[in-house]
């Protein structure tokens, strides 16, 4: 739930709306790019200021600039704390050992730095009474994601708006699904806190 209507919402689903969005929910590691389709832009597009809408069609592309594990070390930490005895739970969740791991994995993997991308286009745009419901698909997948889907879901619901992220993925090798799953909940909370942020 966030304070706005759909309709403010929906005023927000444009190109430099978007990339602003990514660029907030990635805390300046993110570098987000949306390249128009084939399409003539329409009157509605020319009227904003040569700031269009999202469309069926339009690539969305993410380049990580910061390869940062420190979500990860935090997920991991987390797990640990749950799984171990009762008595050597505090010191699991005081132990900085994690985040030490998590700077270490940043530098292993410095060198992709400049190399990590994630592009997606938009397959469907469907504006009912009820919602505006569109589908990203993906493109250029990082390993270990073969597909990606994620439908956005925007409706109204009592005095504000909900926003429903829905993603499916499939991931090879299957051995990677926890980690990715683990990942996937890190991105649904970044999103969460970005949108809370940015419709306040």
């Amino acid at each position: 739930m966030v304070p706005k209507k759909r309709s403010e919402i929906e005023k927000l689903i444009t190109h430099a709306g978007v990339e602003a969005f990514l660029k907030e929910m990635g805390h300046g590691a993110l570098d987000a790019e949306i390249s128009a389709s084939d399409v003539a832009p329409d009157t509605v597009a020319e009227a904003i200021g040569k700031n269009p809408v999202l469309k069926v069609g339009d690539m969305v592309t993410v380049r990580l600039t910061q390869l940062e594990f420190a979500g990860f070390a935090s997920l991991a930490q987390m797990l640990a704390a749950a799984k171990a005895p009762s008595r050597l739970r505090p010191l699991v969740e005081s132990s900085s050992i994690f985040n030490k791991v998590g700077a270490g994995l940043d530098m292993a993997y410095g060198a992709l730095r400049a190399g990590f991308e994630f592009s997606s286009v938009i397959t469907s745009w469907e504006s009912t009474p009820e919602a505006l419901t569109y589908i990203d698909v993906g493109q250029k997948l990082p390993v270990p994601l073969k597909t990606w889907t994620h439908k956005h879901i925007v409706s109204d619901s009592g005095d504000g708006g909900m926003i429903v992220d829905e993603i499916t993925v499939d991931v090879d090798p299957g051995l990677a699904a926890p980690v990715v799953e683990g990942a996937l909940r890190l991105h649904l909370e970044s999103r969460a806190k970005a949108y809370s942020k940015l419709l306040a």
